[in-house]
């Protein structure tokens, strides 16, 4: 259905105005509470700051790069830093930008579903599923962080409406062009969106099958769309070549999951994310109710979008093989990445498929206006119970940590399955001993840290790397990093800078933090600086002197 430009105009710019709202009220609500940078926003910040001084996208090195401090990372793609160094030179710091740049988005994140939805489920319920989208638990955790998760939904999500759109287009080359640009773009700030790259080929080989598009159409289309890809990973792939001597770099650690254990995690992602309802989620873990709650459910929506889908144009039934090849890639890619790297499936990684969902399911309800007004109004219902006892639980757990200047006595007041890493971040940012501490330490001296990459967000002007560090009787860790200094950086001295982690906190012998992490390290190291809320050590030389 097309509408007069002016009526869209008024339609998308109503969601444009709706998403500042809830952006800027979910973030005001946030702010009081939650520290908005996690440990893979440091280096994005680094990246940026590095890239704005002109020394190219550079970051803190691992021990094994010693003595080279920073270096590129094999670790993630560059495309945010990217993003985050364009809008510095606006003149604003990179803390601000990258904040910025994640916050944009999310203002953009009720309009783009729309946008994607709409050829399929028409204007009104698109519009719902983005508003639910927007408000979703994922959106809301990772939203208000200086993250991808949410600017890479948007890409997506413009990018495959730009796809539904061009099949009923005359001129559909600019649309298929900016739609290449867009996955490449995506593709350049997550590995994952491989799975957009590969969906998109796997729909229009699948309309070609079923007689949504002709075969010439479908090669037209994707030689223009993958124009569009190539003008963003071509000159990706060329820097990954001359620094990497590889085109695809991008590795994490290795880790031990099995596929039933990764595809659980990511249904209790995926069930919270839709849900907001903790309960719900844990239905992955039950079996037998999952089966009996979850299947009846999942035969009723097929039922009904199979009869839909008799009533579809070919438009839409393209559009429909698009949004399902993308949401069934993207969770595989997610559960295979849990079950290969231990990457965590929780709402951030399952809320790329969530939307989808509640568009295919939209298309499906089609016809039942009652039943899909009933299920919008339990999902908007999920999203504020969700938010009122997320922002009571932040409430309380702030409460808690500014009656004790040691966090291992707020931790004991507080239910142990609370996690508390977010409020130590945020407590021990507004600490301006810990950066003067650092700062203050020996320029030749290698310093690491258990929480390295947080601590390197608070001190810019220094290399911190990272000490391995499961429980404060690990001594595995110390010794593995005295090793590798003193085979690579021989005669420097070495700190290690202890921050009690959420695990520290709560477990058996959590009050004694400080004294077992200074006796499990004590065969090498000796404890020199000793607050509330960290410790700082440092490795005895050859002949035993501090």
């Amino acid at each position: 259905m097309q509408y007069p430009w002016k009526e869209t105009l008024i339609r998308y710019g109503s969601l444009l105005m709706l998403g500042i709202v809830i952006a800027w009220t979910l973030t005001a609500l946030n702010s009081p509470f939650k520290y908005p940078f996690e440990n893979d926003s440091t280096g994005v910040i680094q990246e940026a700051e590095f890239w704005h001084a002109g020394q190219g996208l550079m970051r803190t090195a691992s021990l094994t790069q010693l003595p080279q401090l920073f270096a590129p990372t094999t670790l993630f793609p560059p495309g945010y830093s990217l993003l985050v160094g364009s809008v510095i030179l606006g003149g604003i710091s990179a803390d601000t930008a990258a904040l910025w740049v994640s916050r944009f988005f999310w203002v953009l994140m009720p309009l783009a579903v729309a946008f994607a939805l709409a050829p399929l489920t028409g204007f009104a319920r698109a519009a719902v599923c983005g508003v639910l989208a927007a408000l979703s638990p994922g959106a809301v955790e990772n939203g208000y962080m200086a993250m991808t998760d949410v600017p890479f939904l948007v890409l997506v999500a413009f990018s495959l409406g730009l796809l539904a759109r061009a099949q009923r287009m005359r001129r559909w080359v600019p649309a298929m062009l900016m739609a290449g640009l867009l996955s490449g773009t995506a593709y350049a700030l997550r590995n994952a969106g491989a799975a957009l790259l590969v969906a998109v080929v796997c729909a229009y080989v699948l309309a070609v099958l079923v007689r949504a598009c002709s075969v010439k159409l479908a090669i037209s289309h994707l030689v223009v769309w993958g124009l569009g890809v190539a003008c963003m990973a071509v000159p990706l792939f060329w820097r990954n070549y001359l620094l990497f001597g590889q085109l695809q770099p991008y590795q994490n650690s290795e880790a031990s999951f099995g596929y039933l254990q990764s595809l659980r995690i990511f249904i209790s992602g995926l069930f919270m994310d839709m849900s907001g309802s903790k309960t719900i989620a844990l239905l992955a873990w039950d079996f037998k109710l999952l089966l009996l709650a979850g299947v009846p459910m999942a035969a009723g929506l097929l039922y009904l979008a199979l009869v839909q889908l008799r009533r579809a144009v070919p438009e839409q039934r393209f559009t429909i093989l698009l949004l399902a090849s993308y949401a069934v890639l993207a969770s595989i890619i997610v559960i295979i990445a849990q079950k290969r790297y231990g990457v965590d499936g929780s709402v951030r990684y399952a809320m790329q498929s969530t939307w989808v969902m509640l568009g295919l399911a939209a298309y499906a309800l089609f016809s039942k206006k009652k039943l899909f007004l009933l299920l919008t109004a339990l999902l908007l219902a999920g999203r504020a119970v969700y938010l009122n006892d997320d922002l009571q639980r932040e409430g309380y757990i702030a409460e808690a940590f500014a009656s004790s200047p040691r966090f291992v006595d707020a931790a004991a007041v507080l239910p142990k399955d609370w996690i508390l890493t977010n409020r130590i971040k945020y407590e021990l940012a507004r600490d301006s001993t810990l950066p003067s501490l650092v700062t203050h330490l020996p320029v030749d001296a290698v310093i690491v840290s258990n929480q390295d990459t947080f601590v390197q967000r608070l001190v810019r002007s220094r290399a911190i790397m990272h000490l391995e560090l499961d429980s404060a009787t690990d001594s595995k860790g110390f010794a593995a990093v005295a090793q590798i200094v003193a085979a690579r950086a021989p005669g420097r001295p070495l700190y290690c800078l202890i921050v009690p982690t959420n695990r520290m906190l709560r477990g058996p012998s959590a009050r004694d933090w400080e004294r077992q992490i200074a006796q499990t390290a004590a065969g090498q190291f000796d404890v020199i600086e000793q607050h509330d809320n960290y410790q700082l050590l440092k490795l005895r030389d050859r002949f035993g002197a501090r």
